[in-house]
């Protein structure tokens, strides 16, 4: 397993979502931990489905500061414990390993406010007895050793964040890689680097992941596809006939091999530049003469150029493909430049009672005793059971195509009175063309989203133990506030976001009511059951 733990600064930042593509690209993490995000949850929410995430937990900033987030993939799930402004709190489960606890933390930047930090380690440390490992930006450092700069660390800082740690439980995770993770005032007399990003574990979680590492990461930089682009078919033709292989998995072996060494050179035009001015900043980290800083700067602000341009470039590609395409209208153009894009497709539709029925045309295709034929409203089967040889009659065996009517006589003799009467009702208008699917929902037999729409929400009204009995209109004429009809509405509709709602919707979170613990915190346990609630009445 892998996971990724990053103080962003700022989704917001143009370089900071290609740079996070570069650290997938290059890590395969399955958790990913951000802090200082800056941003609100809904944003987190857009950047995990770009990232191809199955899952996320956020927690708001605060104006312009704060803010952090948990994304994970399958086969691993996070289960929320707790969260603060300063931590997320999660057990994570694997189908095939045992369950233990992660903590992705922040800690106050503020000096005045470090002992809040130690304190909320102290109180992790007694939240859970799971297997514990911590990741994040702490803001503080254990030693001065993790420190390079003109000034010494404080020392009741330093005592203050060790005491916590040990209190804890905690064991550091040794770094590998270059020893700092954060820079200040860079090419300045002033200059300081510390490491303030770090792992920690109990001992019990160090026991059940022995071979744990933990490794100061490099961006790389993250790889569009090359799906579209004009020289893959004829790439693809020639690889296809060359060689004249008769297998056909040498043929595709030949393919496969001569598509990666096609697309590794197409990547080229921005992996080059990249990749020279990621070592070039590697070979630069450690030096502190001026010429050598200034160096360091402009490497590092042509790196965020290649890497925003080559965001853009893809972006506009895909952009191109897709209104040749026709689609004017979406806003997901990057999707078209992915080589993981997914195909959404209707792989088939679920018959509903009545609302799909099968026109009759040679009755070819029509098994009358499985299919729904019959022209009664919300009554599509026939209730009869097949008699002895009967069993794989078709529809068109009880055809007289001659007169073009049924055979009234067979039909009576194999059916009760109920389905006789209806197949009666049937005319028989198409008999030279092929039995076709209708939706019964639309005059002319077409299927719409919109006719399934009002079904499906005609469905939920109708089985909800919360419909408001009577007319909507009244609500919307009551003699008060907007917002409180707004509210009324929701709740009778079970719309707001109790914790029960948001566990059948998928959100990891404990069902529990938050303040008396007894029940399941529902729409009516909010307002009526709770104790809490019975006070305010």
């Amino acid at each position: 397993m892998s996971f990724i733990s990053w103080n962003c600064q700022g989704l917001g930042n143009p370089c900071a979502v290609p740079t996070l593509k570069d650290l997938i690209r290059t890590y395969h993490p399955d958790v990913i931990f951000l802090c200082e995000t800056k941003v609100h949850a809904r944003r987190l929410e857009d950047i995990r489905v770009a990232l191809n995430f199955d899952s996320s937990f956020a927690v708001d900033s605060s104006g312009r500061s704060g803010g952090l987030a948990l994304l994970w993939k399958q086969p691993y799930s996070c289960h929320l414990i707790n969260y603060f402004p300063h931590f997320i709190n999660v057990s994570v489960t694997h189908p095939k390993k045992p369950t233990w606890r992660l903590t992705g933390f922040y800690g106050y930047p503020e000096r005045n406010r470090r002992k809040d930090s130690w304190d909320l380690l102290r109180y992790l440390a007694q939240d859970n007895s799971l297997p514990w490992c911590v990741i994040g930006d702490f803001n503080d450092i254990l030693s001065n050793q993790d420190k390079r700069g003109l000034i010494e660390h404080p020392t009741w800082l330093l005592r203050g964040f060790r005491e916590a740690v040990m209190d804890s439980e905690l064991v550091d995770i040794p770094l590998e890689g270059y020893n700092f993770t954060w820079t200040k005032s860079r090419g300045s007399p002033t200059q300081v680097e510390e490491r303030l990003d770090r792992a920690m574990a109990t001992q019990s979680w160090l026991n059940q992941f022995p071979d744990s590492r933990l490794i100061n990461a490099v961006a790389a930089r993250f790889e569009n596809a090359w799906l579209d682009e004009p020289g893959l078919s004829p790439l693809v033709e020639a690889s296809w006939h060359r060689g004249h292989f008769p297998d056909i998995l040498d043929r595709l072996k030949s393919c496969s091999k001569d598509m990666d060494e096609w697309g590794r050179q197409l990547r080229l035009r921005f992996r080059a530049p990249i990749d020279a001015c990621r070592r070039q900043l590697l070979e630069l980290r450690e030096k502190h003469d001026a010429n050598f800083v200034s160096a360091f700067l402009e490497a590092q602000e042509r790196l965020s150029t290649l890497l925003a341009r080559e965001e853009t470039f893809w972006k506009q590609r895909a952009k191109v493909y897709w209104l040749k395409n026709g689609d004017k209208n979406t806003k997901f153009f990057h999707a078209m430049a992915s080589e993981r894009k997914k195909k959404n497709l209707i792989q088939r539709l679920t018959k509903l009672d009545g609302t799909i029925v099968i026109c009759i045309g040679n009755g070819l295709r029509i098994k009358p005793w499985i299919d729904p034929w019959m022209r009664q409203q919300g009554k599509p089967y026939v209730t009869s059971l097949p008699p002895a040889g009967y069993e794989e009659t078709r529809i068109a065996n009880l055809i007289d195509f001659e007169n073009g009517t049924w055979k009234f006589d067979l039909i009576n003799r194999i059916f009760n009175q109920r389905d006789v009467d209806a197949i009666k009702d049937i005319p028989l208008l198409q008999l030279d063309e092929a039995d076709t699917l209708t939706w019964n929902l639309n005059r002319k037999g077409s299927y719409s989203v919109k006719s399934a729409y009002y079904l499906i929400m005609e469905s939920l009204l109708c089985n909800s133990i919360s419909r408001l009995p009577g007319d909507w209109k009244k609500l919307w004429a009551l003699p008060i506030p907007h917002n409180m009809k707004i509210f009324l509405w929701s709740l009778l509709r079970d719309c707001l976001p109790s914790r029960q709602c948001l566990q059948q919707k998928g959100v990891p979170c404990t069902s529990l009511c938050p303040h008396c613990e007894a029940a399941q915190e529902s729409n009516w346990h909010i307002f009526f059951g709770c104790q809490e609630a019975q006070i305010v009445w």
